[in-house]
């Protein structure tokens, strides 16, 4: 396993993107489910780019992307499509430590972003270490098939009792079986 799967909590934080392509269009949509501030730099901004800034309330710098902007950004996407351009911009951001995905040139990553299934609370990730995203695609249509859209209500369920189950049964091994034979005998 080259990349370490893991879930980070972004509210409140501000993720940026740059460029106003499709590829920045697509990762809006899946951030924007998150409670992050979205900032996008990008001259101008294509019809489908355009459509998500405003629909998810994301914030629009119209110009190129400096090394002022990088004060505050917790994670960064770029995608100006062209490679070296990607590069110059990722070097923006790497002596503040920020994480950057370089969208189609995984070679530059820090992150890859996985295939998601989004079932909240419940949230399955799928990734192929960025070797055969269409492998991923693959999986991901097969979870999505098998796991019903309600069982996000089921989570939420256990999330409303998981105070009174811990009152009720101290013990963690207990817990795990009770939560075990609750979720084992269901159909989710």
């Amino acid at each position: 396993m080259k990349y370490f799967p893991v879930f980070l909590d972004l509210e409140g934080k501000t993720v940026a993107f740059v460029g106003g392509g499709s590829a920045i269009a697509q990762k809006l949509r899946l951030i924007g489910k998150t409670s992050a501030n979205l900032r996008v730099f990008a001259p101008t901004l294509d019809r489908e780019t355009a459509f998500e800034v405003n629909a998810l309330g994301a914030e629009h710098i119209a110009r190129e992307v400096n090394a002022a902007d990088v004060h505050g950004v917790a994670l960064a996407y770029i995608a100006l499509g062209d490679p070296e351009a990607n590069l110059k911009a990722k070097a923006l951001f790497e002596p503040a430590g920020i994480l950057v995905n370089v969208i189609d040139q995984t070679e530059a990553c820090d992150f890859i972003t996985p295939a998601i299934v989004d079932r909240a609370p419940l949230t399955v990730a799928i990734s192929s270490d960025a070797r055969a995203p269409a492998l991923s695609r693959h999986a991901k249509a097969i979870i999505d098939r098998v796991l019903p859209a309600t069982v996000g209500t089921l989570g939420l369920l256990a999330d409303d009792l998981r105070s009174d189950v811990k009152r009720l049964l101290p013990d963690g091994n207990q817990r795990r079986r009770f939560w075990d034979r609750i979720f084992g005998g269901s159909d989710l």
